[in-house]
């Protein structure tokens, strides 16, 4: 009997599995060993693997795909500075979406959703950390300040108004540059003049009356005078007798001026014995 070692038969001695690999099939003489992936008896068609750290094996994750669409039936971090998303429909079931998340200490930067334009300038609704206002713009280049209720009015007043604004509520009103009194006219006084500024007020107002009258007769002269103050030479002079029936009596009428006329008389009138009418 020769001693010694076998090299040359079907002779397994050792096998032992690597990280991520089991072995079957034993070992020695005749042995059939099977190095095979480890866990890959949970793998399936249409699903992805990742590698699972604690059991140093790749595992099925919690992602699958029929070919056409991917599912992720879990949570999703991408650690990344860049997330490119070619899909023509995105729908988010969560009501908010946080800009600038990785801010931890004083916001500088400002944050918003900008819509590419092709050709065109594109556009933007933004949060501006500066001035802590929301801004849009139409251009890309000019921002405007998306007004609030707790936004200063910026309502200015033009010619012949007024703005008072009290927190965000203007009230516009009508100014008054008139200081004129009612004119209140009876009888026979009518308005002669009325006056306006450029924005229609008033700002003039007189009155005169239709008719003077004044009682003339002294005993002593058939010369009178009288000052009517119409400024106006076409005027109608009537003379009355001053008591009933206040019939109308004839004199000579002289016009002397716009506001003066001369009555004579071929008889001495007694004291106010006559009335005279100047329209």
């Amino acid at each position: 009997i020769t001693l010694g070692a076998d090299t040359n038969g079907d002779y397994v001695e050792t096998i032992s599995a690597g990280t991520g690999l089991s072995v079957t099939g034993g070992t020695g003489e005749g042995s059939d060993p099977v190095i095979g992936i480890a866990g890959a008896s949970g793998f399936g068609s249409g699903r992805f693997t990742y590698w699972d750290g604690t059991n140093s094996q790749l595992a099925t994750g919690p992602m699958s795909t029929d070919g056409t669409d991917v599912t992720i039936n879990g949570n999703l971090t991408v650690n990344g500075t860049t997330t490119t998303i070619n899909s023509e429909t995105v729908l988010i079931a969560d009501n908010i979406i946080v800009l600038n998340s990785n801010v931890t200490g004083t916001p500088s930067e400002n944050a918003g959703i900008e819509i590419e334009r092709g050709t065109s300038s594109n556009v933007q609704i933004r949060w501006n950390e500066a001035t802590d206002k929301w801004q849009l713009t139409e251009d890309g280049v000019n921002y405007y300040d998306i007004t609030t209720s707790a936004t200063a009015s910026n309502v200015s007043a033009g010619s012949g108004l007024t703005a008072v604004t009290v927190g965000a509520n203007v009230t516009i009103s009508h100014s008054d540059t008139s200081s004129l009194a009612n004119t209140s006219n009876s009888g026979t006084t009518v308005l002669q003049n009325v006056t306006v500024d450029t924005f229609g007020h008033l700002t003039g107002v007189t009155s005169v009356a239709l008719k003077y009258l004044k009682t003339i007769g002294d005993g002593v002269n058939t010369v009178h005078s009288v000052t009517h103050n119409k400024n106006e030479t076409f005027v109608v002079v009537q003379v009355y007798e001053t008591g009933a029936p206040n019939e109308q009596i004839d004199c000579e009428i002289s016009i002397v001026d716009a506001n003066n006329i001369q009555l004579t008389f071929a008889v001495i009138p007694t004291l106010n014995q006559y009335t005279v009418v100047v329209i």
